[in-house]
């Protein structure tokens, strides 16, 4: 926060303001710091001499590129040889967790079954579904079979607690579902047992008060 007529020992200079380091997108050259070069957003040494890149774009041989050279794997910003132990390989890529629709397997990011929306360990072993299947067992239904109940996106064999039954449906106590499509669903609570005990009570004392 001072004016002085030149940095101290060990500072740098960058737009007439001193540094104890370089600022990011700079690079220091002897006791200045200078401007990298676009597409470098860091560098180092030289104005080209990239050691990070902006977004959508990797960082290979000190450059900036859109796209990794063939036999490279992307991983972050870099472009790499090999992929990371505990990362997996999803086409041209290095990733730490296998896409929706996929699942990883010695190292590789494999399709779960069509029908899946997401799976485990197997294709078809399934863990949700696509809009409009019902998950059952680890597999994806158009519709549930006899004998179950839908319950949200699964079909199960009874109503869990706090829902209820209507029709093959088990239904969160809250739901309330109109006949007619065009009216809005909504979401009112039930009244709870303790409110109508209550209320019933004081119907009792008033009646006998009478």
């Amino acid at each position: 926060d001072k004016c002085v007529t030149e940095c101290a020992s060990g500072q740098f200079l960058y737009n007439e303001i001193c540094y104890n380091t370089c600022p990011k997108g700079t690079y220091k050259n002897d006791i200045l710091c200078e401007d990298c070069q676009s597409p470098c957003s860091e560098c180092i040494n030289d104005p080209n001499t990239c050691t990070r890149c902006p977004n959508n774009m990797y960082l290979h041989n000190s450059k900036c590129i859109e796209s990794c050279p063939e036999d490279y794997y992307s991983y972050d910003d870099l472009c790499i040889a090999n992929c990371p132990k505990k990362t997996f390989i999803n086409g041209n890529k290095c990733v730490d967790e296998c896409p929706k629709g996929k699942f990883g397997i010695n190292h590789y990011c494999n399709d779960c079954d069509q029908s899946c929306g997401s799976c485990e360990n197997l294709s078809t072993l399934c863990t949700t579904c696509k809009t409009d299947n019902f998950l059952y067992k680890n597999q994806c239904l158009t519709s549930c079979a006899e004998g179950t109940l839908i319950y949200q996106d699964k079909c199960v064999d009874e109503c869990p607690p706090d829902s209820y039954l209507s029709g093959n449906t088990c239904l969160e106590e809250i739901d309330i579902i109109y006949d007619s499509p065009e009216e809005i669903h909504t979401k009112v609570p039930r009244a709870s047992k303790t409110i109508i005990i209550a209320f019933l009570t004081i119907l009792v004392f008033a009646f006998v008060a009478e």
